[in-house]
């Protein structure tokens, strides 16, 4: 039962946080929403930014762990990015671009380091820079499609990201490789 309480709390947390930003959804709107206690609420979570983390932190998760190309990670994270627009958007609303624009980027730096094989064998500062080149590029379309006033589906932002993908596919390992012709 607390793993279905949990994920309860969860889709409630979730569907609040598509109309709202954060900071403006209380613990007792959820608890009523899900019909569960506050003890019960704060025995699986410390607030309401952490339920929303940990959905987000548990599918990142699962995607990045995927033996899957880059580009298909990166693809379906940012799907998952898409069918929560509004919860992101929110998010972002609520706790400022500095501190979102951080958790996107972690996150696709462990995205980008998973998926280079042998790191060992690239020069540690060309790897930052590729890495930290591809953040920010990532990480800023991301943001200004979540502050666009057009209402793009999420199918528009995949072939968006797929036209992305045929052109920058294989760039990453070649700079990389270019690193190891020096």
């Amino acid at each position: 039962m607390a793993h279905g309480t949990k994920e309860a709390i969860i889709e409630c947390t979730l569907q609040l946080a598509a109309k709202k930003p954060l900071n403006r959804i209380s613990v007792r709107e959820i608890t009523e929403a899900c019909g569960v206690t506050r003890n019960t609420f704060y025995y699986h979570f410390h607030d309401i930014y952490e339920v929303v983390t940990d959905f987000f932190e548990n599918e990142a998760t699962a995607i990045f762990g995927e033996k899957l190309p880059l580009e298909t990670r990166l693809l379906n994270f940012l799907g998952l990015c898409a069918g929560y627009k509004g919860v992101w958007l929110n998010l972002y609303k609520a706790i400022g671009y500095e501190q979102f624009s951080g958790y996107i980027v972690q996150h696709i730096h462990t995205l980008l380091l998973s998926a280079i094989g042998d790191k060992e064998q690239y020069r540690p500062e060309d790897l930052e820079l590729v890495c930290a080149f591809y953040e920010e590029a990532i990480c800023g379309a991301l943001m200004r499609w979540l502050r666009s006033k057009r209402n793009l589906q999420p199918t528009d932002l995949m072939q968006m990201l797929n036209r992305a993908k045929y052109l920058f596919e294989g760039q990453i390992e070649d700079a990389l490789n270019r690193s190891l012709q020096e």
